[in-house]
């Protein structure tokens, strides 16, 4: 009995860590009551809940690194950070986030900034889909065509937009939780 009451006990001083710490995600996800949807991010890890540090320089793991550099130099002079090395990928289609592992609902540390571009579900496939990537290899003059207007697309703001459309969106945060979706009701409750 003493071991419940201590787990409870701890139970519910995360909760209120992370109802303090992701405040902000959290009224944005309240904002959409009656529709189960949330940021979510695939991961091949299995626990309940994890807080996460995010990395400062992620390398790519499927788009070539060539284009990587490129769009991290481009979304530094828009937006003031390195998208592709600093972001943290998510999604609000959980099947999208289970194609890259078991899907996490995300919730960053507020003070975060995001990016997407409205038209990018997904921007490895939809490069591939535009003929940009074939076989792991850079079509350099196709690149180069669309190159401007995906770079030009991506905004900073509208995240109700993102959510709607299920796009892929990159936040910028210190850290981040991801929670199992059992845990994700008491979160949350008031």
């Amino acid at each position: 009995m003493r071991l419940n009451n201590y787990l409870n006990e701890e139970l519910e001083k995360t909760y209120n860590k992370i109802k303090k710490e992701c405040s902000t995600i959290i009224d944005f996800y309240k904002a959409w009551t009656g529709r189960e949807h949330f940021f979510w991010r695939g991961s091949r890890k299995h626990w309940s809940w994890d807080k996460i540090t995010p990395r400062t320089d992620r390398q790519p793991k499927d788009l070539p690194q060539q284009l990587h550099d490129e769009l991290n130099w481009d979304f530094n002079q828009k937006f003031g950070w390195k998208v592709r090395s600093e972001g943290v990928f998510v999604t609000s289609s959980r099947e999208q986030a289970r194609t890259y592992g078991k899907p996490y609902i995300f919730f960053p540390a507020n003070g975060f900034k995001y990016v997407f571009n409205p038209k990018i579900t997904d921007l490895y496939v939809d490069l591939i889909a535009m003929g940009i990537l074939r076989n792991d290899q850079v079509e350099e003059f196709t690149w180069y065509f669309h190159k401007e207007d995906i770079v030009n697309g991506y905004k900073s703001n509208q995240l109700a937009e993102a959510f709607r459309n299920s796009v892929e969106v990159t936040f910028k945060c210190k850290y981040y939780y991801l929670i199992h979706e059992t845990f994700a009701g008491d979160l949350l409750g008031d």
